[in-house]
């Protein structure tokens, strides 16, 4: 079977499966730090000491965090995130790739999801700069004109993980785009530390960038969200890790995906 159609097949097994990802919304003070509605720091207990043992962000290979704003637009964030990662490691050069274009022009009749990128990116032969084709974070026609402005391509996809020990070994090759299932107010008020939960029903997908632990032992893993810089930790998540046998915090290691070549 061609690449092609076993990408379609394996989104469309993965639409069938309700795994669409509607994206918790950022609070109004991520998109707008100057507002005064901020609520009191969040920060979580034992927060990670800087001992990462996988970290793509020191190896070059992570933009900053992007800010989806009002759009449910975190399924396309994280798959381009996963792209940028790839194409970083494959041709030593960082490229911020549009996630605007990948959320315009994706096929409609798929659900929001990390593989609907994956398929989209495939099928078009790769995707347009950020610069070429600007994040404008509201619903818009797709720009058919910039379909042939190609920054980054991909061959295909990957969804094979679910597990976190899946995981470990993903992340070792290159950035993964995950979701968790979370609770959007514990969630939207964390600022920093070792995140452990309460997990919740609202499917956010973001983009795993590595692990480490603290200086106590703590086992985590690092997330790179898409609340821009003013969320979190400079926009990151630091999450519980382990046991290694079973999906992670929030099911964050089920159905894991990133991007071949």
């Amino acid at each position: 079977m061609a690449v092609g159609k076993l990408v379609v097949f394996a989104a469309l097994l993965l639409c069938l499966a309700g795994t669409a990802v509607a994206c918790i919304p950022p609070p109004k003070w991520a998109i707008m730090p100057d507002s005064d509605d901020a609520p009191p720091p969040v920060v979580f207990p034992a927060a990670p000491a800087p001992r990462p043992v996988v970290d793509w962000r020191a190896r070059g290979a992570v933009t900053a965090p992007k800010n989806q704003g009002w759009l449910d637009s975190c399924w396309a964030m994280a798959a381009v995130g996963a792209i940028e990662g790839l194409h970083t490691i494959t041709t030593g050069k960082l490229v911020s790739l549009s996630s605007q274009e990948v959320f315009d022009c994706a096929d409609p009749n798929l659900i929001h999801s990390r593989p609907k990128a994956f398929d989209w990116v495939v099928r078009n032969g790769g995707v347009a700069s950020e610069a070429d084709y600007p994040y404008m974070g509201r619903e818009q026609e797709c720009k058919r004109q910039m379909l042939n402005k190609i920054a980054a391509s991909i061959k295909g996809y990957m969804a094979n993980v679910n597990s976190e020990a899946d995981l470990l070994m993903a992340v070792a090759r290159q950035p993964v785009a995950i979701k968790m299932r979370l609770d959007p107010a514990t969630f939207s008020a964390y600022r920093g530390g070792l995140f452990t939960g309460p997990c919740g029903d609202d499917l956010h997908a973001m983009l795993l960038v590595g692990h480490g632990s603290t200086s106590d032992g703590k086992r985590y893993w690092i997330i790179k969200n898409s609340y821009g810089v003013h969320w979190g930790d400079k926009g990151y998540l630091y999450v519980q890790r382990g046991p290694d046998s079973g999906v992670g915090l929030c099911g964050l290691a089920y159905n894991g995906a990133y991007p071949t070549n």
